[in-house]
């Protein structure tokens, strides 16, 4: 009886760390979708360029190119980081996958590399197909 006590007291305990939300904002889908919208806007910020300097991707305070930024998902990451974001350009909405990287400087036990900051523009369905990659030009950013 001693032993079954136990056990029932045991399995008790367990239950609540396995049907337990320990993610208090995973209850409230606009709250999660809000964060990602904001991360999103917010650590890519700064004037993007292609190799030849064109400005190809503006991102400002919740604007991609000056199209709004409607949507994110799959957030992941800060610095580096990616997310697929949607805009509300003239033509309708469009969704564009991307990672990042801004200011990343890698230590090891050797010596400090500088890796240059990048925006990289992926394939929607397929997330291994790397569209384009552009720049970042130090003084264009926004603080965040």
């Amino acid at each position: 009886m001693r032993v079954l006590g136990k056990m029932l007291v045991f399995i008790s305990f367990l239950s609540l760390f396995l049907f337990t939300n320990t993610y208090a904002y995973a209850d409230d889908p606009v709250k999660m979708r809000n964060m990602c919208i904001s991360f999103a806007s917010r650590h890519p910020s700064g004037d993007w360029y292609d190799a030849n300097g064109n400005l190809v991707y503006s991102i400002h305070h919740g604007y991609i190119n000056g199209a709004r930024i409607i949507d994110a998902y799959e957030c992941v990451g800060g610095n580096p980081g990616g997310a697929v974001v949607t805009i509300l350009e003239a033509t309708g909405p469009r969704s564009i996958r991307m990672s990042w990287v801004k200011h990343e400087v890698v230590a090891t036990s050797y010596n400090r590399e500088y890796i240059a900051p990048y925006l990289k523009i992926y394939d929607l369905n397929n997330k291994r197909k790397l569209i384009n990659t552009y720049y970042y030009r130090p003084g264009s950013h926004d603080k965040y």
